[in-house]
Parts: structure tokens; C-alpha cells; sequence
């Protein structure tokens, strides 16, 4: 987990975007002309840079929140059900996907498809409400972490603004 807390920003940049690319590369130069074969695996790449990218932000927040000051409350199991709740989802959609070729339709998948994604909203801003506590070592407001939250969703570069201030936070040890 130390390692994941302390690894530069393009190591975290590779484990969440790498495999992603070199399998398109290789999809890209090699001679599969066949559409089917690279959607077959499609899904299973994703599912693991997802596994990337949520093992990052799952360190980030416990061991943030291990780290803000103790006059300060923020409740974590709301973020950990969510957490849980979107793995699961992701992984059963995308299980879901590569045997089926496509996602179900109809509205309770549409439900649960909004849901988890205003979870990983959720999840999101408490990362950048934990990290922002522990910079600012007092209790912040949503406003305050906004900036934070929107470069996370320019996803994949917001890990390049927020991993050295990780790094900051936890090499000071």
C-alpha cells in the first residue's frame, strides 16, 4: 500500500492507463481485422485498469483518513459502501458485457447504472475532501475541493495534479 502512496504520478499514470494502451497498440499493429476479437477482451482491460485505478484511490482515502487531525469527523463508511457498491457493479457489468456483447436494457440497469455512477462522484469528493483536510488541517468545504474533484474527472491527468501531493502528504513520514 506504501508503495501505491508514494509512487510517482506516471507509475500511477501506467498502472491505470497502460495496460489500456498497449493493448490497443498491439490491437492497432497486429493483424486483427476482426471487430469481435478486439471487443472480446475489451472488457476484461478495462475491468483491470479500473482495479488500477480504484486500488489508487482506495489507499489514497483510508490511509488519508488514518491522517486527519482527530478534533476533525468525517465518516468513512459512507465511502466505503459506495466504493464496494460501484466494484461490484463494475465488475458484473463487465462480466455481463464480455458474455453478452452489450450492457442490459431497461430501468432498473438504467437506475442502477445513475446510482453507481453518482457513487463514483461520491467517492471522488471524499478523496478530494480527505486529501484537502489533511493539506489545510482543518474541516473544508465542498467549494474547497471542486477544483480537486474537476481535475479528477479530467481523468486520467488529474492523477498527475493529485499524486505528488499524496506523495508530499505521506513521505513526510
Amino acid at each position: 500500500m506504501k508503495k501505491i502512496l508514494l509512487a510517482k504520478p506516471w507509475q500511477v499514470f501506467f498502472l491505470v492507463v497502460g495496460i489500456q494502451f498497449i493493448y490497443r497498440i498491439f490491437m492497432l499493429f497486429g493483424d486483427y481485422d476482426d471487430l469481435l476479437v478486439y471487443t472480446k477482451y475489451m472488457p476484461i482491460i478495462v475491468v483491470v485498469s479500473a482495479i488500477g485505478f480504484f486500488s489508487w484511490l482506495w489507499c489514497v482515502v483510508i490511509n488519508l483518513h488514518n491522517r486527519i487531525p482527530n478534533d476533525i469527523t468525517i465518516e468513512i463508511n459512507y465511502f466505503k459502501f459506495s466504493f464496494v457498491f460501484v466494484i461490484l457493479y463494475l465488475v458484473v457489468a463487465s462480466l455481463y458485457v464480455a458474455n453478452l456483447g452489450e450492457l442490459p436494457k431497461g430501468k432498473i440497469f438504467i437506475s442502477i447504472h445513475l446510482l453507481s455512477f453518482c457513487l463514483i462522484i461520491y467517492c471522488l469528493l471524499f478523496a478530494c475532501k480527505a486529501l484537502k483536510t489533511v493539506e489545510e488541517k482543518r474541516f473544508v468545504e465542498l467549494n474547497e475541493c471542486i477544483a480537486d474533484l474537476v481535475m479528477l474527472f479530467i481523468f486520467p491527468i488529474g492523477i498527475w495534479a493529485i499524486q505528488p501531493r499524496v506523495n508530499k502528504i505521506f513521505s513526510s513520514n
